[in-house]
Formats: structure tokens, sequence, C-alpha cells
């Protein structure tokens, strides 16, 4: 089974909400990141008339989350652009494998 955690810190007090979603399969987790957080991550941003390039890097395309592109990430961190401006990662997205509930 594979865990994506999408974390969100608000710019002013840093406070942070994790939203965790579970999967059987890395292929149901890459094609949630590349449609429903994808789309969510664009309109919380406003990308891409807001997504300042210079503060936070570039903006990742839907490609850059296919399995493929997964696989080759060291690490659950596939995504967590640092904010120059504010000193803050508001923005995270994690992948872990983890057991299924049903393994002991």
């Amino acid at each position: 089974m594979f865990l994506v955690t999408q974390i969100y810190r608000t710019m002013s007090s840093g406070f942070e909400s994790k939203t965790p979603k579970l999967f059987n399969t890395i292929e149901e987790a890459s094609e949630y990141i590349r449609t429903e957080w994808y789309d969510s991550l664009c309109e919380i941003n406003d990308y891409p008339s807001e997504w300042n390039e210079e503060n936070l890097g570039p903006m990742p395309s839907r490609d850059d989350f296919t399995i493929e592109a997964i696989q080759k990430i060291r690490g659950s961190v596939l995504f967590a652009p640092y904010d120059k401006e504010l000193c803050i990662v508001q923005n995270e997205l994690h992948l872990q494998k983890v057991a299924s509930p049903n393994t002991k």
C-alpha cells in the first residue's frame, strides 16, 4: 500500500495541516497525484499567473509525477518548495510505501 500525505502550512502562523490518503498501488497513488492533488496545487497557488519561479523555483508539471518519475526520487518527499520570501515550506507532498493493514 502507498500513503500520500499532503502537508499545508499557513503563512501567518506556520500552523500545519496534514491530509493523508491511502492507495493500494503506486499506479493509483500516481494517478491521484497527477490529477486531484496537482489540480488543487495549481488552484491554491493560482498557477500560472501567481507562481513566482524566482522565489519558489520552477512549477513541476504533471509529468514530474508519473510512476517512472516518482520511482527516481530518493526518499519520500515528492514536492516541497521553500518560499524564500516567507521563510517556510508551505506545501509538501510525501509518498511512502506502507504495510497493508491485513499483514502482520
